[in-house]
C-alpha cells in the first residue's frame, strides 16, 4: 500500500527527533511540511507527488507572501524529506531534487552586518 502523506511526514519528523534535532528545528519542519499537507492540490500518496506539484506549492507559498527565507527553508525541508523517503525505499527518485529555491540575501536583514560595515571594521583595526 502506498505511503500516505501524513504518515510519511510523521515518520521523518520522528527520525529527525531520534537523530537529536532541536525542538525549534522540528517545529520548523512541522510547519513547512504542514503547509504541504494543507495544500489540497498535493496528492495524498507520496509516490504520486511530482516536481510540478511541488513547484505549484512553492508558487502558492509566494502568493501567501511568505518571505524568501521562509520559502527557501520550506524547499530545503521538502527536498531533505523526499530524499529520506527515497533512501527508505518509499520513492524510486525524489521529485524535489530539481525544485528551485528563491534567492536569499545573506548580507542584509535582521541581525546581519553589511559588507561595508565589515570593511570599515577591518580598516579600523589595521
Amino acid at each position: 500500500m502506498p505511503t500516505q502523506l501524513r504518515d510519511a511526514i510523521a515518520g521523518w519528523i520522528a527520525y529527525r527527533a531520534d537523530l537529536g534535532a532541536a525542538e525549534n528545528t522540528l517545529d520548523a519542519y512541522e510547519r513547512d511540511l504542514g503547509r504541504l499537507v494543507m495544500d489540497r492540490d498535493i496528492p495524498r500518496q507520496v509516490d504520486r507527488i511530482t516536481l510540478g506539484d511541488l513547484e505549484r506549492h512553492v508558487d502558492r507559498l509566494k502568493d501567501r507572501r511568505l518571505s524568501p527565507r521562509s520559502i527557501a527553508r520550506a524547499v530545503s525541508t521538502i527536498r531533505t524529506w523526499m530524499e529520506w523517503l527515497r533512501t527508505e525505499g518509499e520513492l524510486r527518485e525524489s521529485p524535489a531534487l530539481d525544485l528551485s529555491r528563491p534567492k536569499v540575501s545573506h548580507i542584509t536583514g535582521k541581525g546581519r552586518v553589511l559588507v561595508t560595515e565589515i570593511g570599515r571594521a577591518v580598516t579600523k583595526t589595521l
